[in-house]
């Protein structure tokens, strides 16, 4: 991991602030350190591939704690709440599914005032695999800016 950090900053000049591990291949607590060790700030892998939700119970960021050393890490979780491959290959839900869980997901969430995060890869926007999937994500995208949310990036969630 410091290697591939060490790549992206020669790259392009700037240490990346976070990361989500690629097919949410995550070991506990090892993945954890490995990216602590490696100067990110942050990661947003946490959740099921099977199952959008709540991995750890929780939808708030939070610094996860190393048993080994018996202290808190300097990195934050920031929970993957639900990813559209989840939706799509993983449940096979139709549109109407996919809309449903996304806001029982983001209703639940601003009971406690949460964070929701969501997923959305661009190569899942290919009309071709799934017709008229544009039009679906853009009205998704539409409805959740009608209700007004504070919008921000991994790195600002930081400061």
């Amino acid at each position: 991991m410091l290697k591939q950090v060490q790549s992206f900053v020669a790259e392009f000049g700037k240490t990346p602030s976070g990361i989500r591990q690629h097919f949410l291949c995550f070991s506990i607590p090892l993945t954890f350190k490995l990216q602590e060790e490696s100067g990110l700030k942050y990661d947003a892998t946490l959740n099921f591939a099977e199952h959008e939700g709540f991995r750890n119970g929780y939808c708030y960021p939070f610094k996860p704690y190393n048993f080994e050393n018996e202290k808190i890490m300097n990195i934050w979780e920031i929970p993957l709440i639900f990813m559209d491959v989840t939706a799509l290959k993983y449940r096979k839900l139709n549109f109407y599914e996919i809309k449903q869980s996304v806001f029982n997901l983001i209703r639940e969430i601003e009971k406690f005032g949460g964070t929701f995060t969501m997923l959305w890869h661009n190569s899942t926007l290919d009309k071709y695999d799934n017709p008229h999937i544009n039009k679906f994500y853009e009205e998704l995208l539409k409805e959740i800016i009608e209700m007004k949310p504070t919008c921000i990036t991994g790195e600002d969630l930081c400061r």
